[in-house]
């Protein structure tokens, strides 16, 4: 072969760059098929900052989750509202509750009759104070929910299924010890920022509550998040099952939650 001669002609390189093309777009595009239509909105999302700002695949899925986070932030200020004021309205119904269980326990009929009179009457306080708040608040509670499970399932759901699809791209758009973002983390070290980013969201980001506590709400609480501890700690072994930028995404939504 003479010195300076390619090994490939300008257009066997130009065929082949548009092969590795077709398959990038035909793993991008079933990514897509096998998801939810959210879900589709959102790889569409991350592709088009991926291509149109340039950044790489980790930055990417990080940026469009947190966009995603912040324009849900309004709607998960309203769920806390409606919960603290749930929490308080509970408050309020503790001696609706003690009398109901007195009523139960008099044996006395002239007593009983007492103490029922003095429960429907607070009952009644109660209910025209906040009756007509309890339909809306739970209302915004239900809806709040909905809106950010929606969201969560949305991108999760996007996330796995461009991973699983592995498009060619993905496997040198991670960083740091994880550059192939479509195989789990053989180092553990997403596995373990995962657990450390949730227990971070257990300890500072979840209000359970509101801010009104009761003892017997506060131990409820206490028991709740040592459950989510717990379960927190399943992310070291099963964490290193997920391709690695499923755990980068639950990483940096833990993040953002604390």
């Amino acid at each position: 072969m003479p010195e300076g001669e390619l090994l490939f002609s300008s257009e066997t390189l130009h065929t082949l760059e548009q092969a590795c093309q077709a398959v990038e777009v035909a793993a991008l595009d079933a990514a897509k098929d096998d998801s939810l239509w959210t879900a589709a909105a959102f790889i569409s999302g991350i592709q088009a900052v991926h291509e149109q700002l340039g950044l790489p695949w980790w930055a990417s899925v990080v940026l469009v989750n947190i966009v995603a986070r912040i324009l849900a932030f309004p709607v998960m200020l309203a769920s806390q509202r409606a919960t603290a004021r749930m929490a308080a309205l509970n408050l309020e119904l503790m001696p609706v509750k003690k009398l109901q269980e007195a009523m139960v326990k008099v044996s006395n009929k002239e007593e009983q009759m007492r103490v029922h009179s003095a429960w429907l009457k607070e009952t009644d306080r109660v209910r025209l104070q906040h009756g007509a708040a309890i339909p809306g608040l739970m209302g915004t509670m239900f809806g709040t929910l909905l809106i950010n499970g929606v969201v969560f399932i949305s991108i999760f759901n996007g996330v796995s299924n461009l991973m699983v699809n592995g498009a060619p791209s993905l496997k040198t758009g991670g960083i740091a010890w994880f550059t192939d973002l479509t195989v789990s983390d053989a180092m553990y070290g997403l596995p373990a920022l995962c657990t450390l980013t949730t227990l971070a969201m257990i300890q500072w980001g979840m209000n359970i509550t509101g801010d009104s506590v009761t003892p017997e709400r506060a131990g409820q609480a206490a028991f709740v998040k040592n459950l989510f501890r717990g379960m927190a700690l399943l992310f070291l072994p099963f964490g290193a099952m997920v391709p690695s930028g499923v755990a980068l995404l639950w990483v940096s939504n833990s993040f953002f939650s604390v």
